[in-house]
């Protein structure tokens, strides 16, 4: 939409406030979680929201414009609530179907899906938008949105109360208090709240080619097509597999310590080009590892309960969401010491978050009896949920 606002000749200014409103209401997901849990099974809301998501996007492309910015910010904005409610209706049901054992692989995947799409399918849009008539580029964005969402169909998903209800609400307020108990739960959103591993430098690679003499095409290369897309798709493949194989907790914070590292060694090297290629495929590989082990530890710490599930994971995706937002803007402010202030910056706030994490895990964290592993939320929850099923 940028793209196609900016060739009509909307002044950028205006983009960015159509843009700032129409992803303001992602900000209203926790809110509205709740309906998935309790409205038509989740793979349904995949697909109604990614459908419903697609028609208002066909829509915004097909407004008469100047006359009708204002319609087009809110039927963007509306679009993305659409899209975010599908987004936390699939992480419900991945934390409703996902043993635990594969809840990393899962996470991995997600990003993969999440990381590697996003770019082939913004590109193939430009494309579509470039080459056709308004019309058939609307719908054929409109239908390339969509069609990916029915594969939800070949999902098994757990059967629950799907009526509406003041027991079932009740119910759910008790899974969730219940969560809110436990110090695992507060601890992990002291992570996701925290800078470690957020990746802000993605955003940012973009405008610092400058300084390190590097042509358009080599950062198009490098933070696109194909560089960027490989580097995070084989990252969030690995991260995901290492949640597995290691204590989520650990592989968060550790592969976030990575990325900080990854960071850090870039701002160590000189102002050239080849700097800029390694180091920023570096960053982009350690910071998806650190989101697919993000959204391991999220599956993890929100547990399988099939009541309140997307419920539970919107709780934690809010939190995250936290954090990518205000990190950019720090590590903007390390610009002041010109661009290897800015790398510095992130790579420092990085680490002392690692560090700062590291030490209340050790101190807080929830240990079984025996001192070792942290309780898992279905055993943490114990009796209770056999009390509820009978």
């Amino acid at each position: 939409m940028p793209f196609l606002l900016r060739r009509e000749g909307i002044p950028v200014e205006q983009i960015g406030r159509i843009e700032s409103v129409a992803l303001a209401s992602i900000s209203f997901v926790f809110l509205l979680a709740p309906i998935t849990d309790m409205i038509m099974t989740r793979r349904n809301w995949v697909i109604a929201c990614n459908f419903v998501g697609a028609v208002l996007l066909v829509v915004a492309i097909l407004l008469p414009r100047p006359a009708s910015l204002g319609w087009l910010a809110i039927i963007l904005a509306l679009s993305n609530l659409a899209i975010i409610l599908g987004y936390n209706a699939t992480l419900g049901l991945m934390a409703a179907v996902l043993p635990d054992k594969v809840r990393g692989k899962g996470g991995g995947w997600f990003q993969v899906g999440n990381m590697g799409s996003g770019p082939l399918m913004g590109g193939l849009c430009l494309i579509l938008v470039e080459r056709l008539p308004l019309f058939p580029a609307a719908i054929a964005i409109g239908v390339i949105s969509f069609l990916p969402s029915t594969a939800a169909l070949l999902i098994r998903e757990p059967s629950r109360p799907l009526r509406p209800s003041f027991a079932l609400y009740r119910g759910m307020l008790g899974e969730l208090r219940h969560l809110f108990k436990q110090r695992r739960t507060w601890l992990g959103l002291v992570f996701f709240l925290s800078p470690a591993g957020t990746g802000a430098l993605t955003e940012l690679f973009s405008a610092l080619g400058v300084d390190y003499h590097v042509s358009p095409g080599a950062v198009q290369w490098v933070n696109g097509i194909p560089g960027g897309v490989i580097a995070m798709v084989a990252g969030a493949y690995a991260g995901g597999v290492l949640a597995d194989r290691f204590s989520r907790r650990f592989s968060f914070l550790a592969l976030g310590a990575l990325n900080a590292a990854a960071a850090a060694v870039m701002a160590l090297g000189p102002l050239t080009p080849a700097t800029y290629v390694v180091g920023a495929l570096l960053y982009q590989m350690s910071a998806a590892m650190v989101l697919a082990a993000m959204i391991a530890l999220q599956l993890e710490l929100g547990g399988n309960d099939a009541l309140s599930a997307a419920t539970r994971m919107a709780l934690f995706t809010a939190a995250a969401n936290v954090s990518v937002a205000y990190m950019p803007s720090v590590d903007g402010w390390g610009s002041h010491w010109g661009s290897r202030g800015v790398i510095w910056t992130d790579a420092l706030c990085g680490l002392v978050a690692v560090a700062l994490c590291l030490a209340a895990c050790r101190l807080l964290w929830p240990r079984d009896a025996a001192g070792g592993a942290p309780l898992a939320p279905e055993a943490a929850a114990g009796t209770r949920g056999r009390r509820r099923k009978i």
